[in-house]
């Protein structure tokens, strides 16, 4: 019975059917020997089945006892590792902490991560969910209004709604601010699911419709910010764009859509035929197959207006929205980041764990001397590796929190996820650090564990008799340890400094132009009709009259297209005038432009003339790239080019603006085209002698000037280049974080180890020193313990880093590996680190007084 409680639970089935045998063995002898008494059969196998108890009865007992005995066994080794870690009070809590650490910088990154790409939008049943346009399969625009009312009305096609992305004038009682607005038709909060709005209510499928077009939902951001977190807000009038509308709900603070910053949400039918394009959202049929809904809606479109006869309806899933390219190939890097910060802080704690098994030598002698087999000790040392590991869970799902909390909160989001799904803390969050945790139990206490019970009692014994507290394989372990953390700390260092590098090479690059107090202004007249003469007479009035005085605005100018990504693309052969001239296939880009706009960005005409009023439309200004493209080393004032079926003439060269990017072909040639008015939509640019004026006074004074005029947005054009440098410096901030957190446990692993080095040769030195050794003697000996495992890791760490830089290519700008001066700074890095790190173990070596440490023997 005993041995069969003690054995291995795969083994056990082996034993019971064992068992199972020689009990019915045992019960057919007895019947035999019942039935000359002059029973039957049956009643001597009744009373023989009495007398034994019955197979199953005693096979129960058995696993009960087994049972029983495992729990019992368990509870004795827990409550041994609890006794043996509060011995150890500061042990404990710095494996802990390090262990949440561990966890914690996983579990943050994968909650971001997990809003970018992994998790499904907050919408019901999300996969089918699209917008519907007409173009081809590359892309193309949204459907006219005309275009999306046949949609809407058809009987044959889903559920259709709409939404327009905006920006307006939204007033408080601390002044006008401008926020992201979003005009969606009535339906389309029914359409997604899911939504329930923190106050008041929802639109009603009858509004939108004049009369009831003056409703508006609130973000509970723009609730709690603005209002002061009021429940009277709802019913409340306010206004948006100086036109009073009536609050009837809050939709809650994780409710993002059509866009991540919408604040605002305005019920509008796009009933009106105008030159709106409203994007078409649907909800596919599950029973209908897309490609026959599809079919439909350009039959449809089709059939109400003959300009999409060529073009088809698509479709683009709504998920594919809320990605990003760069985050796209920086994730890959970044989770690489994180997997080897996770291995450095384990073996970190690894060799915690490690050094304490050492210095419980004696004990876990002793244990083993008085009868406690290497299984016993083995459970003992797991139980403990266990208790640290479910403390560091704890304690990562709470640095996890903090760190999703600060992103959200401190960082400007720009740096962030732009997605649909907000970071934030859920179940998937906490189950990927309890995955993590559970990772990372068997990597820490692993290697403790079986060094631990490797060697007899009585080698102990001996060993701690002579001085000596760790066995050569323990030895081979902490340095391996060490080596593996420096290797993996020197890689992640090489591949943080060059993305720190390429980012600082990014800042620093020329762009030609002076970006500095720059506000774009994009200016809309909806309600003047295209081309109309009424829309340049409010161009020139803005210009002239209201924008000039505003306190604090110097120069202005019009244009269509503003640096960096505003301007239209254009791409083709373009023939110069010069005789035998081969067209130039190139992309430019084309900037049609007032005569002020050179001098407000600070661009100088290097040679010719800027633009005059009575210049004609086929006369151009080009960038010194486009003119050496097309003519070389020669004077392009006075020659023509010819694109397409336009020739154009030169007037004057400008000075380049250059598009620094990690986009390859972002970069390219510039000209540029005399200003012709406003149609419909035109971007004003205004440069601050001093401090800019804010963006909702700049748009209340230029709204209140025409009732036609519509700001849709104003920004700081430093803001636009923040936001295209938002993504590397996030990259290089996180990888820097965690080169320099993986590099500080690598020292601290190299501190621990020269710490032990020196405690478990104090004899030895103390020897030494009495002998006459110098401090310089002493140092070498103490350094010379750590040199092996330093200068291994770091050459294993470069070659990791080479690797790693080939993978790193579309994240670089203009750095490579070669480039000395990141090997000069990961050298300087490392000196520093690991000098620290070695200096307090060499300085207590050279203290130790031989004298006393010798009589103390």
């Amino acid at each position: 019975m005993r041995r069969l409680v003690n054995l291995i639970p795969w083994k056990r089935r082996r034993a019971e059917r064992d068992l199972g045998r020689e009990l019915r063995y045992h019960l057919e002898r007895r019947v035999e020997d019942l039935k000359p008494s002059g029973l039957s059969d049956a009643e001597a196998h009744r009373r023989a089945v009495l007398e034994l108890g019955g197979v199953a009865q005693v096979q129960e007992a058995v696993r009960e006892a087994w049972t029983w005995r495992w729990l019992d066994v368990a509870r004795q080794d827990s409550r041994a590792a609890v006794r043996s870690l509060r011995r150890r009070p500061r042990l404990c809590v710095a494996c802990i902490a390090i262990l949440g650490l561990a966890v914690g910088v996983p579990t943050a990154t994968f909650t971001l991560v997990d809003a970018l790409i992994l998790r499904p939008l907050p919408f019901e049943n999300p996969d089918e969910l699209a917008t519907v346009f007409m173009g081809t399969s590359e892309g193309g625009p949204n459907a006219g209004t005309d275009v999306f009312q046949a949609w809407r009305s058809s009987t044959d096609l889903p559920e259709v709604e709409g939404a327009l992305s905006d920006s307006a004038l939204v007033g408080t009682d601390r002044g006008a601010m401008i926020r992201a607005v979003a005009r969606v038709t009535p339906g389309i909060f029914e359409l997604l699911g899911g939504v329930r709005p923190v106050q008041g209510r929802l639109f009603d499928a009858s509004e939108g419709r004049p009369g009831t077009d003056d409703r508006v939902l609130l973000s509970e951001q723009l609730w709690r910010g603005l209002y002061g977190a009021d429940p009277g807000v709802v019913g409340r009038r306010i206004t948006i764009d100086r036109t009073p509308v009536t609050v009837v709900g809050v939709l809650p603070s994780d409710f993002r859509f059509p866009d991540w910053n919408t604040t605002v949400w305005k019920v509008d039918t796009f009933e009106d035929q105008s030159d709106e394009r409203p994007t078409a959202y649907v909800r596919f049929r599950p029973e209908i197959p897309r490609t026959d809904t599809l079919l439909t809606a350009t039959r449809v479109a089709r059939a109400t207006n003959t300009s999409y006869a060529s073009l088809e309806a698509h479709a683009r899933p709504l998920a594919t929205g809320s990605r990003d390219g760069y985050y796209r190939r920086a994730v890959p890097f970044l989770s690489g980041g994180v997997v080897l910060l996770f291995l450095v802080l384990c073996a970190n704690v690894s060799s915690l764990l490690l050094a304490s098994i050492v210095s419980r030598g004696r004990e876990l002698a002793t244990c083993a001397a008085l009868g406690a087999s290497r299984a016993r000790i083995l459970r003992q040392t797991v139980f403990e590796a266990t208790i640290i590991g479910a403390g560091g869970i704890i304690v990562g799902a709470g640095i996890a929190g903090v760190l999703v909390s600060v992103s959200r909160d401190v960082l400007p989001e720009t740096a962030l996820v732009r997605s649909l799904n907000p970071p934030s803390m859920d179940l998937r969050s906490l189950i990927a650090a309890s995955m993590a945790g559970l990772a990372a139990m068997p990597i820490v206490g692993l290697l403790p564990s079986m060094l631990g019970v490797r060697a007899t009692a009585v080698g102990r014994l001996e060993l701690a008799g002579r001085g000596i507290t760790e066995t050569a394989h323990t030895r081979f372990a902490r340095r391996a340890l060490l080596t593996g953390q420096i290797a993996l700390s020197c890689t992640l260092l090489l591949g943080a400094t060059l993305l720190v590098r390429s980012f600082v090479r990014l800042v620093d690059e020329d762009r030609g132009l002076d970006t500095s107090r720059i506000l774009v202004v994009r200016v809309e007249l909806p309600q003047v009709s295209f081309g109309a003469p009424g829309a340049s007479a409010i161009a020139e009035d803005l210009l002239a009259r209201e924008a000039r005085a505003i306190p604090g605005i110097g120069l202005a100018s019009w244009s269509y297209g503003t640096p960096p990504g505003g301007a239209a693309t254009f791409s083709g052969q373009w023939t110069p005038d010069h005789p035998d001239a081969q067209p130039v296939e190139m992309t430019t880009y084309m900037f049609s432009v007032s005569p002020e706009f050179f001098p407000l960005y600070g661009l100088q005409v290097l040679r010719g003339r800027p633009f005059q009023p009575s210049d004609e439309g086929s006369r151009v200004l080009v960038s010194e790239r486009f003119a050496r493209a097309l003519w070389g080393n020669l004077d392009p004032i006075g020659r023509t080019f010819t694109f397409g079926q336009g020739r154009r003439v030169v007037i004057g060269l400008v000075q380049d603006i250059y598009y620094p990017s990690l986009e390859r072909g972002r970069d390219a040639p510039q000209w540029y085209t005399q200003f012709e008015g406003v149609r419909t939509v035109g971007m004003l640019s205004l440069r601050c002698d001093g401090p800019c004026p804010s963006a909702g006074r700049v748009t209340e004074r230029l709204v209140a000037a025409h009732p036609a005029v519509h700001v849709a947005g104003v920004d700081m054009l430093d803001d636009y280049y923040f936001s295209e440098l938002a993504r590397p410096r996030a990259a290089a901030a996180i990888a820097f974080v965690m080169a320099a957190t993986t590099l500080l446990a690598a020292a601290a692993g190299l501190f621990s180890l020269l710490i032990h080095t020196v405690a478990s040769r104090r004899r030895e030195l103390g020897i030494r020193v009495a002998l006459g050794a110098s401090a310089p003697d002493i140092r070498r000996l103490v350094i010379r313990a750590g040199l092996a495992p330093v200068i291994a890791g770091i050459l294993a760490g470069l070659l990791g880093g080479v690797s790693l830089a080939r993978v790193l290519t579309s994240l670089l700008f203009d750095v490579t590996m070669v480039d000395p001066a990141n090997w000069v700074a990961i050298v300087l890095v490392l000196s520093i680190a690991f000098a620290a790190a070695a200096w307090h173990p060499t300085y207590s070596a050279v203290r130790i007084a031989s004298a006393k440490l010798l009589r103390d023997e």
